[in-house]
């Protein structure tokens, strides 16, 4: 059975460590650290390190972040990630 969208964006970032040897929290610290502040010069910036979509989908983040630090969205989505 399919997953649904928000499944499957969390078994993606759930899965980064694997896949990209760098956590969340490491992610969105590279990004904040890369001045990149549009969408698309992330997702250029991040394609470097790892695939498109994983890239699209860290480049995200903080935009949808914004009602918290990209430290909170990492402790939320890990908070989630832990849930059965």
């Amino acid at each position: 059975m399919p997953k649904s969208p928000e499944e499957m964006a969390q078994s993606m970032i759930n899965n980064l460590k694997e896949k990209t040897g760098k956590t969340l929290p490491q992610w969105l610290k590279i990004v904040r650290r890369s001045g990149e502040a549009k969408h698309g010069a992330m997702v250029k910036f991040l394609k470097t390190g790892t695939v498109s979509p994983t890239a699209t989908r860290i480049s995200s983040l903080p935009k949808r972040s914004r009602t918290g630090s990209p430290r909170t969205l990492a402790k939320r989505n890990i908070r989630e990630a832990k849930k059965p």
